[in-house]
């Protein structure tokens, strides 16, 4: 899930936007700014609400579980284009992309403290290699389908690209 957020957020989201939805160039700026003040939103909102589920022995582990099940519910909203122009799926996204954070502290949490750092960079690790490996996929795929007007992708594009990413978030 964290390498899908990375290569839709990093490189796809906005020309998602421009060529599906049909926004314009500033429509496009505004909502990418709406999906980063989610993402912002998330990263504190996320770690909060954990806080509380924990106190109430809820586990960091299932928190996160339905944390990624929301956002590949989100995910599948994008790519089923339920609202193409509504930012408000992006702004969901944004909040619920980086729920797969809290693997950091649950990883950390399997290993002794000696380990932990070499745990962390697994995870990142794997992340960034996911991540490349996600953004390259989408756009092979995305290549597999005749080009739009102007340089633009075709919907059906966007969509066989990223239901792959969220069928292989479904799978894992």
């Amino acid at each position: 899930s964290l390498a899908s957020n990375l290569a839709i957020q990093g490189l796809w989201a906005g020309l998602w936007l421009r060529d599906v939805a049909a926004f314009t160039p500033n429509d496009t700026a505004t909502a990418l700014l709406v999906l980063n003040i989610g993402m912002t939103a998330g990263f504190l909102g996320i770690g909060a609400i954990a806080d509380v589920l924990q106190r109430r022995g809820v586990s960091l582990s299932t928190i996160m579980a339905v944390a990624i099940l929301a956002f590949i519910l989100v995910q599948a909203g994008i790519v089923a284009e339920v609202h193409v122009t509504g930012v408000w799926l992006w702004a969901l996204f944004g909040f619920l992309a980086n729920a797969s954070i809290l693997s950091y502290p649950i990883m950390a949490g399997h290993f002794p403290i000696e380990f932990a750092g070499r745990a962390n960079t697994a995870i990142n690790f794997v992340s960034f290699v996911g991540a490349f490996a996600a953004q390259y996929a989408v756009g092979g795929i995305i290549d597999l389908f005749p080009a739009g007007a102007e340089g633009t992708y075709i919907p059906a594009a966007y969509r066989a690209a990223f239901g792959t990413l969220l069928a292989l978030q479904i799978a894992g």
